[in-house]
């Protein structure tokens, strides 16, 4: 009981120390302030003291919500989000101070770190709001606690923009592929597709005819490798009409869909090909629409 009111005493004189002052009109009570506050410096530490008033608040709700579940009739009026799943077996165990923040003199935000029965956890903000008051001509600092989610963090991902009016045909040179004669002869469809915000720069891709694999270049002059179809298009389907394919090996995923487009050549089928493309070590990611022509 001392220790907790030594926490409630450091945290009201962090918000106010720059004014202690005016709160003391004798050399008696600034000595004993001074007193008080070198004890509960030496008694606890920030952290400590943000780690005990955010428990036992955080625990005061849990409990005013289990209440609520057990007997609907009493108020659900408590400041801790929705998006944590409380029962009326929940336990919290302890809390974890992983980093604060002082967002103004008035003002921290504490990442915390929920720990639950069973290996459950959860993180969220601690938000700790400092005020003064003034009751009867005396100031007084209150605190407030609120709790804000975390944002996760989100994969490393590069997106391209897609382009859907007009459709681009990404022009290449044959000079910048690392395909065989052979190979670049046996492609039904064969594209690139540039990618200007990563180290590649552009993606080469060619659909062979065997209907079971494609051919995959990343970055100019790079080597190619071959990427196996699992999922194939229709091959009963009539030239020039839609198809999807998805591929996949050790290094990537690619997801291609193709909606028929008008052809310029007679011998050509033109299609709007959206183009996807994971990159399994990283997760980055490629997707882009563009315009390909295809032989069937």
């Amino acid at each position: 009981m001392r220790q907790l009111l030594y926490i409630v005493l450091f945290l009201l004189s962090i918000g106010c120390s720059n004014n202690r002052a005016e709160k003391f009109t004798s050399k008696e009570q600034s000595s004993t302030a001074v007193e008080s506050e070198a004890i509960i410096k030496e008694v606890i530490t920030p952290k400590q003291a943000y780690t005990e008033v955010i428990f036992q608040k955080l625990k005061d709700i849990i409990e005013t919500r289990q209440l609520h579940i057990k007997h609907p009739e009493f108020p659900k009026n408590d400041t801790l989000p929705t998006w944590i799943h409380i029962t009326p077996h929940t336990l919290l165990k302890n809390i974890e101070i992983i980093d604060s923040v002082a967002m103004t003199d008035s003002i921290t935000t504490v990442k915390t770190k929920l720990n639950f029965e069973r290996q459950k956890t959860d993180t969220i903000i601690s938000i700790i709001k400092r005020s003064t008051v003034f009751i009867d001509t005396i100031a007084t600092t209150s605190i407030q606690i609120d709790f804000e989610k975390t944002e996760k963090k989100q994969p490393s991902v590069t997106y391209q923009k897609e382009v859907h009016t007009p459709l681009q045909k990404e022009k290449f040179s044959l000079k910048d592929l690392n395909f065989s004669w052979e190979d670049i002869d046996n492609c039904d469809c064969l594209f690139s597709v540039n990618v200007e915000d990563t180290p590649s720069q552009k993606i080469f891709f060619g659909r062979l005819n065997d209907d079971t694999h494609g051919i995959l270049q990343v970055g100019i002059h790079a080597a190619s490798e071959k990427i196996q179809v699992t999922t194939p298009r229709n091959t009963k389907r009539a030239f020039g009409s839609s198809w999807k394919e998805t591929y996949k090996n050790s290094h990537y995923n690619i997801r291609i869909t193709a909606t028929p487009e008008t052809s310029k050549f007679k011998d050509k089928y033109a299609y709007s090909i959206n183009f996807f493309l994971r990159k399994k070590t990283d997760n980055t990611l490629v997707r882009k629409n563009i315009l390909v022509h295809c032989k069937s």
